[in-house]
């Protein structure tokens, strides 16, 4: 995690937090406990009023489109950023076990320690060495390769939150041809953070598979995240 968002966390973690909760209360925040526990501790001891205002302030769509993220972004935002935001950390202090989350341990400490993304856990090193002459990777926009590359063979898409610096119609076009060269079957998945897309929507032959999804992101660990999104041809 090197990127700029995750460079602005690294801020927060340096800068903001400190003035929000000492380091006791922090490490706490990190120990194993019951949901019934964690509810307590967000509401008795992190939930103050410090937390609620610089939180506020950091992630608002201002300070954020200074310093977190590229200005872009924000182009199809017409929401409440900080508020929207604040939710889902809510919802990852709370409803997920806070000791089990790598984010947001990387996030509160700057390294993982223990508590490793499944990428870099011993137990799958072997089967990534295995199979890393298989990864190819090319520097290009997503419509470029599909324009370019014959792609009939593809039945999986993973593209991220690409989607959050495009209009509809953009995002649109890019489904078109996803559409168009791959075959019958195939899955599309995606996060919004911000910005609301679903491109099934626009396209009878796409299927929203919204139980799948929303099961799936209420065990999300990147919880900054407001949606996933899986999407089927049929």
């Amino acid at each position: 995690m090197n990127g700029k968002f995750e460079n602005y966390f690294n801020i927060f973690r340096k800068k903001v937090l400190p003035l929000i909760h000492n380091k006791k209360t922090i490490k706490e925040l990190l120990e194993k406990k019951t949901k019934e526990e964690r509810y307590e501790f967000y509401n008795k001891k992190w939930n103050n009023f410090r937390w609620k205002l610089l939180f506020k302030i950091f992630f608002s769509k201002y300070i954020m489109g200074k310093f977190g993220r590229d200005k872009a972004f924000f182009r199809y935002v017409n929401t409440k950023v900080s508020e929207n935001i604040l939710n889902r950390t809510r919802y990852a202090l709370t409803e997920l076990d806070t000791s089990e989350n790598s984010y947001l341990h990387y996030i509160i400490n700057g390294k993982y320690e223990k508590i490793l993304p499944i990428a870099y856990r011993k137990e799958n090193f072997n089967m990534i060495k295995e199979n890393i002459d298989k990864i190819i990777i090319l520097s290009e926009t997503v419509e470029g390769f599909l324009e370019k590359n014959d792609t009939e063979k593809i039945n999986k898409y993973n593209l991220s939150d690409i989607f959050e610096y495009m209009s509809d119609d953009e995002m649109c076009n890019i489904f078109k041809k996803i559409l168009n060269k791959s075959p019958i079957g195939t899955k599309v998945v995606y996060w919004n953070m911000l910005s609301p897309k679903r491109a099934s929507k626009y396209f009878e032959k796409l299927l929203y598979k919204e139980e799948e999804a929303k099961k799936l992101f209420k065990e999300d660990k990147a919880f900054f995240y407001s949606d996933f999104i899986i999407e089927e041809i049929k």
